[in-house]
């Protein structure tokens, strides 16, 4: 796989971007929040030796489909800078011209 997000340690569970990190995180458990609901992270795993064009999780991407951004089943963005020692791999954040 390709690296969908980096950025320092605490940054990235303070501020996720990727909607794969955000739902990662959304969907770990956390020691001692026993009434927490977990997030589930919709439809299934894409085909390891197939995989689809594009970004490997547009599949299962909400804000993808809420944006209608087709770009995404199409074409992999590179990384994108964020913010300081921040990038993310995904058209969500692709500035517009």
């Amino acid at each position: 796989g390709r690296v969908v997000e980096e950025s320092p340690v605490n940054e990235l569970f303070e501020n996720p971007k990727h909607p794969y990190t955000i739902a990662l995180i959304g969907a770990t458990p956390v020691l001692g929040e026993v009434d927490r609901d977990l997030m589930a992270i919709p439809g299934s795993v894409p085909n390891l030796v197939d995989l689809p064009d594009g970004c490997q999780f547009a599949p299962r991407c909400l804000p993808r489909v809420e944006n209608e951004l087709e770009i995404c089943t199409v074409e992999e963005p590179s990384l994108i800078e964020v913010g300081p020692n921040h990038r993310v791999r995904c058209w969500l954040y692709e500035k517009q011209e």
